[in-house]
């Protein structure tokens, strides 16, 4: 008996991450090997097979790092936290912070908790698992019924958080291009396979975020205020107040000052040289 083999389908997976367009060019001059051949000499069990047994596929979400903003005794802090308060982190440099990476969450509950009894600063990135999945809607005219949207998604079993419409950064001129937060959801693959929604024809890719997030809170980059335990820093003059409270605040002739590289513009001036972006073009 011949058997034959059928290629794997092509779909499009919701993903933070770019997906290629070009396929994958193999030379049969090269060795290949695949990783996964040894499941394909696993018994075939049917639909009989003990759930204990079975191979789980789904990836264990990583648990963010707690990073606290580092003190001179660090080392000493971290003895304390694993012998003494029995939190069990293990730590890793990071420039100006220390980065402490907990066994469970439990112990990243216990570890926030002592280190704001004890007034230190850190921030917390949330980890993925709770983070919606965001994919964009183009196709749509300029003036599209943000609730026309959710309603057609949700008709169709989508679970819908919200639905945004993108907007120019330098004009805030609003785009005929649609952000939808997805919660998890069986179906949630079927997402990008919709070619029309509402009477219109429409491509469904994933969000792509190209900006670099800054923290409202201490004007740092990449983690949001949400969870950030820093001391407060002024968007406008680096003082040290939260940005809404600025003296300056309003007034046509003010000094600015940048509160990460002290340079004379706003802290959330592109152009910083500490802005991520161009830190790497350096």
């Amino acid at each position: 008996m011949t058997v034959t083999k059928r290629g794997r389908e092509r779909g499009r997976v919701p993903s933070d991450e770019p997906i290629p367009s070009k396929k994958l060019t193999r030379s049969n001059s090269l060795p290949l090997q695949n990783k996964f051949n040894a499941l394909a000499n696993l018994p075939d069990m049917g639909n009989n097979q003990d759930p204990t047994n079975a191979i789980s596929l789904t990836k264990i979400p990583k648990i963010p790092p707690v990073t606290l903003k580092k003190p001179d005794n660090y080392r000493k802090l971290l003895k304390q936290i694993n012998e003494t308060e029995g939190i069990k982190c293990n730590a890793k440099e990071a420039r100006e912070f220390i980065k402490l990476f907990c066994e469970s969450p439990k112990d990243v509950r216990n570890l926030t908790d002592y280190l704001d009894k004890n007034n230190k600063e850190y921030f917390v990135i949330p980890g993925k698992i709770v983070k919606p999945i965001k994919i964009v809607i183009k196709g749509f005219p300029i003036d599209m019924d943000l609730d026309e949207i959710k309603t057609e998604l949700v008709n169709k079993k989508f679970r819908v958080d919200k639905v945004n419409q993108l907007k120019r950064y330098k004009t805030r001129e609003p785009l005929n291009i649609y952000q939808i937060h997805l919660f998890p959801s069986e179906n949630i693959k079927e997402i990008y396979h919709l070619t029309s929604l509402s009477y219109h024809f429409i491509t469904v890719e994933p969000y792509e975020n190209r900006q670099n997030h800054q923290c409202y809170n201490c004007q740092m980059w990449n983690h949001g205020s949400k969870g950030c335990k820093l001391n407060p820093k002024c968007v406008i003059c680096a003082g040290k107040h939260p940005s809404k409270e600025c003296p300056h605040k309003g007034k046509k002739e003010t000094e600015t000052k940048c509160a990460n590289c002290n340079g004379p513009h706003t802290a959330s001036y592109r152009g910083c040289p500490n802005y991520p972006k161009n830190i790497m073009e350096k």
